[in-house]
């Protein structure tokens, strides 16, 4: 049996794409309360992505970590914990149904069954002269 029609393993991925901060909220510059992310599905043969983003609830301004010196790592932990369960699994059922719909689609558009000769490509006639128009002055 061949690969056509397979479906391979899908390999789900999630990376950070933005942020969204006050500019100072109660005195810590750059406090984040939003994340912009995108969540890529992809196989051997197909890919797609969905994009989402998660609030990030208030906590202590005192324990805040400064902008400058967050981690990728402290930020996917933010989105990973206050991202509904349910998102991710829908999100997920999507990009799968997504992938698997590329093996057996349901609309296809084959070449057409007789030859085409190419457009002939037209130049744009060009006039080299262009005339110069001196300004007058009122009389």
């Amino acid at each position: 049996m061949s690969d056509k029609g397979k479906i391979m393993t899908i390999t789900f991925t999630t990376t950070i794409t933005g942020m969204e901060a006050y500019p100072v909220y109660q005195e810590v510059p750059l406090y984040v309360f939003r994340v912009y992310w995108n969540y890529l599905g992809a196989d051997e043969k197909f890919s797609t992505a969905m994009q989402g983003s998660t609030d990030v609830p208030a906590s202590d301004p005192q324990s805040a970590t400064p902008y400058n010196q967050l981690t990728q790592e402290q930020v996917m932990g933010w989105v990973q914990t206050y991202t509904p369960a349910w998102m991710w699994s829908e999100y997920t059922d999507k990009i799968t149904a997504w992938i698997t719909a590329q093996y057996t689609p349901s609309v296809v558009n084959p070449p057409l069954p007789w030859s085409v000769e190419p457009e002939p490509v037209v130049e744009p006639v060009v006039d080299p002269v262009v005339p110069i128009i001196e300004p007058t002055s009122p009389a």
